[in-house]
């Protein structure tokens, strides 16, 4: 006999994958099975193969979700649900069906905006002063099904990637508690996004390559959407690679673009609105800028 939790399969990656196990655990959803990704290089979240061994759940890492015995072995799991948290893959219809409400996925924007792959970076670069966590019903349009919950939460100016994450972590987390029971036990009903979407696709460590003919804001808001944990912000002068972890505007100073300068103990750089200040930087990995970090 089935005991009174619900039973899910789990996929997901990183911190919000590994926090989700237990708060699922929490509110009486039992991850019976866990896909994941294997950590990769350079890739600071880390896989939930640890996390689920732990806990005693069986985890399969890259699984071929289009293999016809994963749907026989999902079907023999008597599945309530699929949940995905910040899973890297798009979950075929065919795994969906496995589990009497197919699935549920929190994605980190306040959706129908910034669908797709690292919603948190894309909205950091773009200078948003808004973002969002919502939970909604997979489809097989990516981040497309209709919401189960929505909230937005304010991005500041001094707001990194990192910084928005632990917002959608804490905010999707409650969302799950507040939400995944009620919609489990037909309390809750899915309502279909509005607005206008947008959608935005994976990036890279090149895509932290500085122009220095942008505006400062421009530079600015890239060296906060890639900052640590995340690969940096670069450029390569005189053969050496610099990477920028933190800068601030200097609207008054004017220097030509990618001109870099030392003034007693701050390192400037001209771009194409004035300079910045090169608060925390690196050359070759040595330290060469002097100054205070980003607030938390």
């Amino acid at each position: 006999m089935r005991n009174s939790k619900y039973r899910c399969a789990l996929f997901g990656h990183g911190v919000v994958g590994e926090v989700g196990i237990g708060v699922l655990r929490e509110i009486g959803v039992e991850p019976v099975l866990v896909f994941a990704h294997p950590q990769g290089a350079g890739d600071w979240q880390a896989g939930l193969r640890p996390a689920a061994e732990l806990q005693g759940v069986p985890c399969i890492e890259d699984a071929d979700l289009s293999d016809p015995a994963l749907v026989e072995r999902l079907l023999a799991l008597d599945l309530d649900i699929h949940v995905s948290l910040y899973f890297r893959e798009m979950i075929p219809d065919a795994i969906l069906g496995t589990a009497r409400l197919g699935g549920v996925n929190l994605h980190g924007s306040p959706l129908p905006r910034y669908r797709g792959r690292a919603p948190v970076n894309w909205m950091v670069l773009n200078g948003e002063s808004e973002g969002g966590a919502a939970l909604h019903v997979m489809t097989s349009r990516p981040d497309g099904g209709p919401l189960l919950a929505l909230r937005t939460f304010p991005i500041g100016l001094r707001d990194t990637a990192f910084s928005v994450l632990a917002q959608v972590e804490r905010i999707g987390m409650d969302l799950i508690r507040e939400c995944l029971p009620r919609y489990l036990a037909g309390g809750l009903t899915p309502t279909p996004q509005k607005g206008r979407g947008s959608y935005f696709g994976r990036r890279t460590p090149e895509d932290g390559r500085i122009d220095w003919t942008w505006p400062a804001r421009r530079i600015y808001n890239l060296v906060r959407a890639v900052t640590r944990p995340y690969p940096g912000a670069f450029a390569d002068i005189d053969g050496k690679r610099l990477y920028v972890w933190w800068a601030e505007e200097m609207p008054d100073r004017r220097l030509p673009p990618g001109t870099i300068v030392r003034e007693g103990n701050r390192l400037l750089a001209g771009t194409g609105t004035g300079a910045l200040h090169l608060v925390d930087c690196t050359v070759d990995g040595v330290p060469a800028g002097v100054g205070i970090t980003p607030e938390s």
